[in-house]
């Protein structure tokens, strides 16, 4: 439920009914001499659903990861519904924010299903076995529940991966690539879930895409960005 405005808290000038916010964040890998993100400030509002695009190298993965609080930026800060995400303890900022990355390995042979219900390490709740169903059929990861993760296809891994990360039931969910090595049918089925779980929970997404059609069909704002800047 949205806060009425006069009980909207505001910290160092982050408006909590803003889910998440970068404010001049800077990041060069070490011994490059390059900023991969160049004094980037952005906002997702709370329930918004965004895409970011751009070219290969263009920041767009590193950004993600400075956004999650994997990456200490240079400089900047990252808000988090208010709080700033490098001060927080990890378990709290997982209950709020999760991430699919773009690059997705299981080396340990455990089962669909069981990858799933690790998703929810940070709900002291855990994920009951009702929603754990709900979520590997609409996935069409239910045959496959039994299945080592190990012995997926490379369409597979990225579903299990977007369950897993949805079993979190976080209120920010930053994904990196979802569509990769997906086909057609199901790059749009995929951003179709999504898009139908930000109208049923509020989920705020921001979902980085190669694809600008599917960015124009499901995100209700593109952000461009291009050499490590914000160019729209």
């Amino acid at each position: 439920m949205r806060r009425a405005k006069d009980e909207i808290a505001v910290v160092d000038g982050i408006n909590q009914m803003t889910a998440l916010a970068a404010q001049d964040l800077e990041f060069g890998f070490p011994g490059t001499g390059k900023k991969v993100v160049n004094r980037i400030s952005l906002t997702l509002a709370a329930h918004e659903m965004a895409a970011l695009i751009g070219p290969n190298g263009s920041g767009k993965s590193t950004l993600v990861r400075l956004l999650s609080g994997y990456l200490k930026p240079d400089s900047g800060v990252v808000w988090l519904f208010g709080q700033n995400i490098g001060k927080m303890p990890r378990k709290a900022a997982a209950r709020l924010l999760t991430v699919m990355p773009q690059n997705i390995q299981f080396e340990t042979p455990f089962t669909v299903e069981e990858i799933v219900r690790m998703g929810s390490f940070a709900r002291p709740e855990g994920l009951d076995c009702h929603t754990a169903k709900i979520l590997l059929q609409r996935l069409d990861l239910w045959e496959l529940r039994n299945k080592a993760v190990t012995e997926l296809s490379g369409g597979e891994t990225r579903r299990a991966a977007l369950a897993q990360a949805l079993a979190q039931k976080p209120s920010v969910l930053l994904l990196d690539e979802p569509a990769a090595n997906l086909d057609i049918r199901y790059q749009y089925e995929l951003m179709e879930l999504i898009a139908e779980l930000h109208q049923e929970t509020g989920l705020t997404a921001l979902v980085v895409l190669h694809d600008l059609n599917l960015a124009a069909a499901y995100a209700s704002r593109i952000i461009m960005l291009d050499e490590g800047q914000v160019a729209a």
